[in-house]
């Protein structure tokens, strides 16, 4: 969605945009210096700086995220060192000194609260960004009433799943949608606990494929992904079906 107009400090007003969170908001890369925890100048943060400067010609970047960072520690402290305890009292401190001059705020938080990417450590991961979250937004407001907070997307960790044979490709598939009472009723519960995602996975029913299918990809299907039409779009031309 295209940026508003500058409605302050007249047509080319100095603002700022402010980013943070965990790894990706630092921008951190494996060309990084390991040194500083892998942080480049090559992130999303600074696309989306170079996008905004066609609105607002003079903006600048603030970046506060920390490499590790957890939704706890992004409230409490502990990874990276700010000068007033953690990132989040760090942004609330800025952004109550400079509220009229920040443009808008990114945020992407909540993918290392996950301990492991087995079934077994999700609960806790999604307990404390649930948590969490709610909070780190709510002092955001409060510290720059106004001011657009816009979170990130970031990829999806237990798609790796994928690779692991039948079970595995349940669970990714079953990561991908928050939507999941349909799922869990027709499956009768979680992956993990049923079996049905494994023998009603339509991988194990690719070598039947025979009648020519039309494949619609899109990227504004919030259910069915881009990436998931490939899936079917990919499986077909393997057993030489015209997709």
């Amino acid at each position: 969605q295209p940026l508003a107009p500058p409605a302050r400090g007249g047509a080319h007003p100095n603002l700022t945009s402010v980013s943070v969170g965990d790894p990706l908001a630092a921008g951190s890369k494996p060309i990084g210096a390991p040194a500083d925890l892998y942080r480049t100048d090559q992130g999303y943060a600074e696309q989306l700086l170079a996008m905004g400067k066609a609105v607002y010609p003079k903006l600048s970047l603030v970046k506060l995220g920390c490499p590790g960072e957890t939704t706890t520690t992004m409230i409490e402290g502990g990874i990276c060192e700010y000068t007033h305890g953690s990132q989040l009292d760090e942004a609330v401190a800025f952004l109550a000194a400079h509220r009229d001059f920040v443009a808008f705020i990114t945020i992407d938080i909540g993918a290392n609260d996950f301990s492991c990417y087995d079934p077994e450590c999700l609960p806790a991961g999604v307990g404390s960004i649930s948590t969490n979250i709610p909070w780190i937004v709510a002092a955001l407001h409060a510290a720059a009433p106004g001011v657009p907070i816009v979170g990130m997307t970031i990829y999806n960790p237990f798609l790796a799943a994928w690779l692991l044979g039948p079970e595995g490709q349940a669970y990714a598939m079953y990561s991908a949608t928050e939507e999941l009472w349909f799922p869990e009723w027709d499956l009768k519960g979680q992956p993990w606990h049923s079996d049905l995602y494994s023998k009603w996975s339509p991988s194990k029913y690719v070598k039947n494929f025979k009648t020519p299918t039309l494949v619609i990809p899109g990227d504004r299907h919030f259910r069915v992904t881009y990436t998931q039409t490939l899936e079917p779009f990919t499986d077909l031309r393997k057993v030489n079906v015209p997709p």
